[in-house]
């Protein structure tokens, strides 16, 4: 049996034309479509549990923890067939091709859609959008260096179950097509197909979706380095790009309430007060997941924790310079080391856990 996987998100209005069309283009083929959606506000599961009654559709909905990928490992794990098909649900990837992807299987582990080779082909991206997917297809293929690709970020591809082990494999991440390969030694096909237009709704490609790739290329770099931790050591690299970035809004802030004749004092409380705003917002958008606690929650904590971490800078300042007779420029630097490290473990553990 075939198990068309479609991670969902305010897919509602594609839905009818989606299922009807995989519904011809499997050419009378048993198979089931397991759909995973991350709470849609439009209603999209609620339109795929009535159209149930016309086609063999099981609805599962994640309410935490949302993302593609997330929900693509879902749907492995879901799916009863032994062949399975991942794609998107607004009818860029033509449900016409299933057939070819599926045979293709029958010889190898993965058969991947490709918009970048032969008769397959993209003809309306602009020049912006075809340079970002270019360049990022470009570095995957680098790192991904065992294999030969021409579309490493492609969304639409086709795999037998028992080659991949979901349980293994990081759920974090834009496109799961490369942690599969990652994560699995694989024999891999190219099939061309043409990329078509959104019929509905708009595309997902924004800040949020390249960090996350960035991310994803940054952990699997460190995971064929051999280092075991890789997910929190790209944290902890992007924790220091946003303190870094918060030094500079301090120093703004403190420049500014200095230049405007306030007492160092309140330039140095209205500072700290700023940079925490910045820091607080980006690391919530780049570095941890905000989707595990409220805003309130984190915004709490994030503050309590990184006024931990600016007594702790002033005790250990007190302790090296007063008691132990340090140099002041070493003391400042082992003082910001424990204070920053505080902020990280603390941000981590407490605030976004």
């Amino acid at each position: 049996m075939i198990s068309i996987i479609l991670p969902t998100y305010n897919e509602k209005e594609n839905l009818e034309e989606l299922f009807q069309r995989i519904d011809n283009g499997v050419e009378s083929r048993e198979y089931e479509i397991v759909l995973v959606d991350d709470e849609s506000p439009d209603g999209t599961a609620e339109k795929a549990r009535k159209l149930a009654d016309d086609y063999p559709v099981g609805v599962f909905v994640r309410e935490e923890n949302h993302g593609l990928s997330q929900s693509v490992i879902k749907g492995i794990k879901y799916a009863q067939g032994d062949k399975l098909v991942v794609m998107d649900s607004d009818l860029q990837h033509p449900p016409e091709k299933i057939p070819e992807l599926v045979d293709l299987v029958n010889s190898n582990d993965v058969v991947i859609g490709t918009r970048f080779k032969g008769g397959g082909e993209v003809n309306h991206w602009g020049l912006s959008r075809n340079f970002i997917s270019r360049g990022a297809s470009i570095i995957a293929n680098f790192v991904m260096w065992n294999y030969d690709l021409s579309d490493p970020m492609s969304g639409f591809f086709a795999l037998k179950k028992d080659s991949v082990n979901a349980v293994e494999m990081d759920a974090e991440g834009f496109k799961i097509l490369l942690e599969i390969l990652h994560r699995n030694e694989l024999e891999v096909k190219e099939v061309e197909y043409t990329f078509g237009r959104r019929s509905e709704g708009k595309s997902s490609l924004g800040l949020a979706p390249i960090v996350d790739y960035i991310e994803q290329i940054g952990k699997i770099i460190l995971d064929k380095a051999g280092f075991k931790q890789s997910k929190r050591i790209i944290n902890l690299m992007e924790f220091m790009a946003v303190g870094g970035t918060g030094v500079l809004v301090n120093s703004a802030i403190f420049l500014g309430a200095i230049y405007y004749s306030l007492h160092y004092s309140i330039a140095g409380a209205l500072a700290f007060l700023g940079a925490l705003q910045w820091n607080f917002f980006w690391n919530r958008e780049i570095t941890f997941d905000k989707s595990n606690r409220s805003f309130q929650h984190q915004y709490f904590y994030f503050t309590l924790v990184n006024l931990g971490g600016f007594v702790i800078y002033e005790a250990l300042l007190f302790a090296l310079i007063g008691g132990l007779n340090l140099w002041a420029p070493l003391a400042n630097v082992l003082a910001i080391f424990g204070g920053f490290m505080w902020n990280f473990f603390g941000s981590e553990q407490i605030a976004f856990k």
